[in-house]
């Protein structure tokens, strides 16, 4: 059984990591998931809306076999990549 004891955020003078929330949604469809030039290299399609990137991350946020944590500028509100950690 897995029991989630918590995830720190690290921060280094300019990146931040620490895990999605659905408050991500606006920046990571402005920086990225809305965009079909980056998006063609995904499982997904571009998304249309912020609200269909808030829905992934409801998703993504839920999930219990893996934690996804966005990379950004500590400095900006900018998320520039995703990495999952898989639980087993």
């Amino acid at each position: 059984m897995i029991v989630h004891k918590g995830t720190r955020p690290l921060f280094t003078q300019r990146l931040r990591l620490r895990r999605f929330t659905a408050d991500d949604a606006a920046a990571m469809f402005e920086n990225w998931a809305g965009d079909e030039r980056v998006t063609r290299y995904l499982t997904w399609d571009a998304h249309k809306s912020p609200k269909d990137t808030e829905r992934l991350l409801r998703l993504w946020c839920a999930a219990l076999f893996f934690a996804s944590f966005s990379v950004g500028n500590r400095e900006k509100n900018c998320i520039f990549c995703r990495k999952n950690v898989l639980y087993s």
